[in-house]
């Protein structure tokens, strides 16, 4: 079938950009730990090396027939990448498209290493380019390479068909199928964010700082928060790359360790989201676990590499077992046994742990437009291994995340359980504990005194009671 053919297959779709010309202040490296980690493992820092991307661009021209999607392959940020166009229409180089691609792959990139993307039209990619909505009894196409990235938004208009959740659906179906990394953008600041792509279930959806407007949660796929994640930047189109770079290096980490299950996408989201930076307002939502603006919070590159480096702490189903203080697994659970991980603090510690499994949808009798959905309803709590005091659980009825934060939780011994209401289920989790920073002794405030008052509140703070303070979920 032509291109311009089955560019007329979506009258009632409307996919536009996420952003116009990108504003990343020069530190934005900085901002999201990667020079503290160029730091902290000189020549043995990761570069996405062997890792795959795929690249979804809305047109950038409204010119009858011009299809513009493509970065400009000849910049010389991307001497080392081959960037293909696998829609196979492109009539010129989208300066968004640069733009996003500038921030993913290529020399100025946190991710020098990636050699190869596959570039699309937007369009193109939600029919006969890969998800193929257009036809009922056709699969979505098979993804090889290991991220994708979407710096767009898009809907489909009320009463119309296929609906937004023809599309939703079969991407969700796809990730689980090919086991790929789905990023996609929100809305930027002063407009609702439509449901294509961030309603889907299996996706790690990015925003930017201060975009109230835009975050929200799913009203096509209850508990579906977005963004999971931010990243510095005037505009998500150019924040949802950064990620996806972020992602191609915990890839190539995994991979490079032996870890078997440490690129799987449960398991990257987790990494992430478990590693991120908290802002000082960060508050688990009413409705669900991450905060309600900046989802986990600020992208942080170094905690998730530590986590992800920290390899995988296997513990089976119904099983407990002792595990390190940071880390995670790709584990199952069933509605019957828990599964236990215990650990220990030798220091007050912020704690943060991400909890996520996959939607898994199939078809019914070989029908794409008539998906099942099976999820399950899993949830997390963590105690104090003497007393067995719950301190605190993320357990939302809805969605397939949960989420943790405890501002300095004291030091001892702990323990943390993984459950399934209902069905049985493979999970990703991560976590990460972050020493306190000391408090002063009495001799150094005489010598800050100005500050006393601060200091003393933050020492009552952390002797609130063991458990610290909560910032999670329920």
């Amino acid at each position: 079938m032509s291109f311009y053919r089955f560019l007329r297959f979506f009258p009632v779709l409307t996919v536009w950009l996420a952003g116009n010309f990108p504003t990343l202040h020069a530190d934005y490296k900085d901002d999201i730990g990667f020079t503290a980690l160029q730091q902290q493992l000189g020549s043995a820092m990761p570069t996405g090396n062997g890792v795959k991307i795929t690249m979804a661009e809305a047109n950038a021209t409204s010119a009858s027939g011009v299809y513009t999607y493509m970065p400009s392959v000849t910049r010389s940020e991307f001497a080392s990448v081959s960037i293909t166009d696998a829609s196979g229409g492109n009539t010129g180089s989208s300066g968004h498209a640069t733009a996003v691609a500038l921030n993913a792959v290529g020399s100025s990139s946190i991710a020098p290493g990636v050699k190869h993307v596959d570039a699309y039209l937007a369009d193109h990619w939600l029919d006969y380019g890969f998800l193929n909505t257009g036809n009922a009894f056709v699969a979505p196409k098979t993804e090889t390479n290991d991220v994708q990235n979407h710096s767009w938004i898009g809907e489909v208009k009320a009463g119309e068909t296929p609906a937004n959740s023809a599309y939703l659906n079969r991407l969700d179906f796809a990730i689980k199928r090919d086991d790929f990394v789905a990023v996609v953008g929100i809305n930027n600041p002063g407009g609702k964010t439509p449901p294509l792509l961030s309603s889907a279930y299996n996706v790690i959806s990015v925003g930017i700082l201060n975009n109230p407007t835009s975050a929200g949660t799913s009203t096509i796929n209850p508990g579906v928060q977005y963004p999971h994640i931010v990243a510095p930047s005037t505009h998500t189109s150019y924040a949802t790359p950064i990620v996806t770079a972020a992602a191609s290096l915990l890839i190539e980490t995994a991979r490079d360790m032996g870890e078997a299950n440490g690129d799987k996408s449960e398991v990257v989201k987790a990494v992430l989201l478990a590693g991120a930076a908290k802002i000082s307002t960060w508050q688990a939502a009413a409705n669900g676990p991450l905060d309600a603006n900046v989802g986990a919070g600020i992208l942080n590159i170094q905690n998730s590499y530590n986590i992800m480096a920290a390899g995988e702490q296997n513990v089976a189903s119904g099983g407990v077992a002792h595990v390190a203080n940071t880390g995670w697994d790709f584990g199952s659970v069933t509605a019957s046994e828990n599964v236990t991980y215990q650990f220990s603090l030798a220091a007050a510690s912020d704690f943060n742990l991400c909890l996520t499994w996959n939607a898994i949808y199939e078809p019914t009798a070989g029908n794409y437009a008539n998906m099942q959905l099976t999820l399950a309803d899993l949830g997390v709590s963590l105690f104090d291994a003497v007393s067995n005091e719950l301190i605190v659980s993320s357990d939302y009825a809805t969605g397939n995340l949960e989420y943790l934060s405890i501002v300095g939780l004291s030091a001892g011994d702990y323990y943390f359980l993984v459950t399934s209401k209902d069905l049985a289920a493979d999970y990703a989790v991560a976590w990460r504990s972050a020493v306190v920073a000391a408090i002063p002794e009495p001799a150094s405030l005489v010598i800050i005194f100005g500050i006393l008052a601060v200091v003393s509140a933050g020492c009552r703070r952390w002797q609130v009671s063991r458990a610290g303070r909560v910032v999670g979920s329920q």
